[in-house]
Parts: structure tokens; C-alpha cells; sequence
């Protein structure tokens, strides 16, 4: 569906870990948080810290989304 979607995300931020990009591809697929603390196997505030810290490797600033800053890429 999202051909160039890796490819594009890799080239705009190269330091990304696997888990970083997986947690990117669920949130492109629009799971809510409490789903991806469910397939991670972690608590669901778990998952809002690494949003939070997502958005700072990704320089996002504070009242960016970074759902869609995730869509447009």
C-alpha cells in the first residue's frame, strides 16, 4: 500500500531502530495506544513515553501531531 513509506521515513531520520520504525508503522495504521502496548507487551503509558520521546528524535515540536507528521511522510 505505502510503497516508498520506509524508504522516505529511513531517509528523513536514519537513526531510527527497527523497534522505532514498527512503532511508527502502528501508529500509520491508526492502532490506539492501548492496542500497541498489547502487541509490545507493555503497559500502555509505556507507549505514550515512547511518543514522546519519537516526537524529540523526530524534532517535532510540542503541538505537532505526530500522526500526522507520520501520514504526510
Amino acid at each position: 500500500l505505502h510503497k516508498n513509506f520506509y524508504s522516505k521515513l529511513l531517509a528523513k531520520h536514519p537513526s531510527l531502530t527497527p523497534n522505532e520504525v514498527r512503532h511508527i508503522t502502528y501508529i500509520r495504521m491508526n492502532y490506539s495506544t492501548k492496542e500497541i502496548a498489547r502487541i509490545f507487551s507493555v503497559e500502555a503509558g509505556s507507549i505514550q513515553k515512547a511518543r514522546v520521546r519519537l516526537k524529540k528524535k523526530l524534532n517535532l515540536k510540542r503541538n505537532e501531531d505526530l500522526f500526522l507528521y507520520i501520514h504526510d511522510i
